[in-house]
């Protein structure tokens, strides 16, 4: 059998950053590796009188804890990573300024695109690099000194200018890197999922599909029809096995076109179709039973040069507070073989 053009389905790939980790959880890691890391750089500074470093650093560490406990109580990752990043990049920005201790400041600012291009993503990443970036510019070449400003070398300048680019374009591209791979598999999980739903041929919903959907439905209550088209044998004799594909396709799409949002539509097997109507009284679900086979037959279908036309018999079952589905779908099922036996193309309402 060839593929079916009905499976031909477009998907749309998320262009935010996913979240694919526990987003919080490392959040969380991430505030108390600062906490640890920035207490004892803290203490040496004061140990060592460098009060300007000391009490920044202090400072900010007892910040990244209240980020901490804020998240472990709210769950707002949002906010916890525009604020640690907010963090790091005042942060950087005084060591940048101030020079830290013996001027080494500068040299700590490539942790920066690692820390805000993983927990923003990268366009938000980006936004912050770029803003540390035009801070870092105005206080290394803009000539003022004021409240103790770092005097650097020009060769200095360059050099943690151009290491800091180069750190910023390796993160940006692996964390590019991640973007598109998630969306690749988060693509590919969404065609997987949709064809294991979908009945190749005619992009019906298949056996696992029905499981699917009837599962999903709180209260199932409504009318199931049961549809065989009759003598399809004939047409893959007569016309072969590709127009039996074709009639197959052309009718299930007759079938789905009649059908309202809610109603399902299921290739139960071989010519056979399943058609659940949710909310349906057995009267009107006989009458859109009626619809169906009507229109199926003043269906005229053309296959290189041969006009087919084909019929249905329909069965129709219901679904009612005593009447459960197995049984409504076996009762259906039953009407429509005494559909077939009273001559085919008509529809019958099971009756005891």
């Amino acid at each position: 059998m060839k593929n079916s053009p009905f499976l031909k389905k477009k998907f749309k790939i998320n262009t935010n950053y996913p979240l694919y980790h526990n987003k919080i959880h490392l959040i969380q890691l991430f505030n108390l590796v600062a906490l640890f890391f920035l207490l004892p750089l803290s203490l040496k500074a004061f140990l060592l009188q460098d009060y300007k470093s000391s009490l920044p650093l202090f400072a900010v560490a007892l910040v990244t804890l209240f980020n901490y406990y804020y998240l472990k109580k709210s769950k707002n990752e949002h906010f916890a990573s525009h604020f640690l990043s907010s963090i790091f990049l005042v942060l950087m920005t005084y060591l940048v300024y101030t020079g830290g201790v013996h001027n080494t400041g500068p040299l700590w600012i490539s942790s920066l695109p690692l820390i805000v291009l993983f927990v923003l993503g990268l366009k938000k990443g980006l936004n912050y690099i770029l803003l540390f970036l035009i801070f870092t510019f105005i206080i290394l070449y803009i000539p003022f000194d004021f409240l103790g400003k770092a005097q650097y070398p020009d060769d200095f300048k360059l050099r943690i200018l151009l290491s800091f680019l180069l750190v910023t374009f390796l993160s940006a591209l692996y964390e590019y890197n991640n973007i598109t791979s998630f969306d690749t598999m988060q693509k590919l999980r969404e065609e997987l999922e949709y064809n294991s739903t979908r009945d190749y041929l005619t992009s019906l919903y298949n056996r696992r599909g029905y499981e699917k959907h009837i599962q999903s439905l709180q209260n199932p209550k409504g009318v199931i029809l049961m549809c065989d088209m009759d003598l399809f044998k004939k047409v893959n004799d007569n016309y072969g096995h590709d127009a039996g594909d074709f009639v197959l396709q052309e009718v299930a799409q007759k079938i789905k076109s009649i059908l309202r949002e809610a109603d399902i539509a299921i290739r139960w097997g071989g010519e056979e179709f399943f058609v659940f109507l949710p909310h349906t009284s057995i009267e009107n679900g006989a009458l859109i039973a009626e619809q169906i086979r009507m229109a199926i037959e003043n269906l005229s279908l053309i296959y290189k040069s041969h006009t087919i036309k084909i019929t249905l018999s329909i069965g129709v079952g219901e679904i009612t507070d005593t009447m459960g589905l197995a049984e409504a779908i076996s009762h259906a099922d039953h009407a429509m073989y005494r559909a077939k036996k009273a001559g085919r193309n008509s529809t019958v309402i099971f009756t005891p």
